[in-house]
This record gives C-alpha cells, sequence and structure tokens, in this order.
C-alpha cells in the first residue's frame, strides 16, 4: 500500500464523516422540532378538553345551586313558617325552622343558611349565626330584590378568607 493512497483517501474521509455528521444532527434537530411541536399539539389539545369539561361542571354546578333555591322558594309550608317566625306569632316554632335549615345545609352542602327580614337583621340561621350581613351582600340582595327571582352573589372573599359566593332567594309572602 502506498503512503499516497492514505493521504488521498484521509482528505476525501473527513470531509464524508463531516456531512454524514451534520446530515444526522440536521435530521436530529428536525425531528426534535417535530415532536415538539406534536406534544404541544397535544398539550393543547388536552386543555382544551379540560377547560371545557371544568366549564360544563360549574354550569351545572351553578343550575344545581339555581334549582335547590328554586325548590326552597317555592315551598309554600317553609315560607309559611318563615312568616310566622319574622312576625313573631306565637304559633312559629323556630326549632322545626332550624331543623329543616341544618337538614338543607347539611343535605346540599351549604356552609349556612339564613333567614334574613327586610331590614337586613338575620332571623334564623343553620350554624346559628348572629352577625349581620356584610355591606358587599345587603347591596347586592337590593339589587336583585325587584327580581323576585333567587340569584348568585359574585366570588367575593368570606371573613374567614376562603372564595365564597352566596345563593339569594327572596321570599315574597302574602304578594304572591
Amino acid at each position: 500500500m502506498n503512503p499516497s493512497d492514505s493521504t488521498a483517501r484521509s482528505r476525501w474521509l473527513w470531509p464524508v464523516f463531516g456531512l454524514i455528521f451534520l446530515a444526522i444532527a440536521s435530521s436530529s434537530l428536525w425531528f426534535y422540532q417535530q415532536e415538539r411541536t406534536r406534544a404541544l399539539g397535544a398539550a393543547a389539545e388536552q386543555l382544551a378538553a379540560v377547560s371545557t369539561l371544568l366549564n360544563h361542571q360549574i354550569a351545572n354546578w351553578r343550575d344545581e345551586r339555581f334549582a335547590d333555591a328554586k325548590v326552597f322558594a317555592e315551598s309554600q309550608l317553609l315560607a309559611k313558617q318563615i312568616d310566622l317566625l319574622i312576625n313573631k306569632n306565637p304559633e312559629a316554632n323556630p326549632g322545626l325552622l332550624i331543623n329543616r335549615l341544618n337538614n338543607w345545609s347539611k343535605n346540599y352542602r351549604y356552609h349556612d343558611i339564613l333567614i334574613v327580614d327586610t331590614q337586613g337583621r338575620i332571623v334564623a340561621s343553620a350554624i346559628g349565626r348572629k352577625e349581620a350581613l356584610s355591606d358587599h351582600i345587603w347591596a347586592e340582595i337590593i339589587r336583585n330584590l325587584d327580581q323576585r327571582e333567587p340569584f348568585l352573589t359574585d366570588i367575593h372573599r368570606s371573613p374567614s378568607g376562603y372564595p365564597h359566593l352566596d345563593v339569594v332567594i327572596p321570599l315574597f309572602i302574602g304578594q304572591g
């Protein structure tokens, strides 16, 4: 073997190896970009699916709260018990009403259920709450009272600091 043959071979061998290396590196980079794009697309689809499910879940939850409020508002027996209690009628049975509020609170998973008079005073509470309604809640009640329909308040911080919203059910006793 001639030494000049090995030198000639090494001259063209290095550029060939360089081209092979560049081909492998560029195809690896192309594959990485394709996989990254595919993974990001799959993640975006999953996030969109989760977002849609959560949106439906929240809408269903709100519909359930409105349905609870409608059942509560349409109970003539309950309205009569509340009327007797607010008007301090001797036939009023506060224990029966508190028991009913406790059952609703426990079974429908409400933190508390309040009966409030037109002056904003708490007449009855499922958990025995005595402090007055916050100005924020009272302002929403006044603003929505003429609609004569149950409504949900905006999300706000409860006195304990947790995010919270209220279901308000106006009862119009003796006025249809």
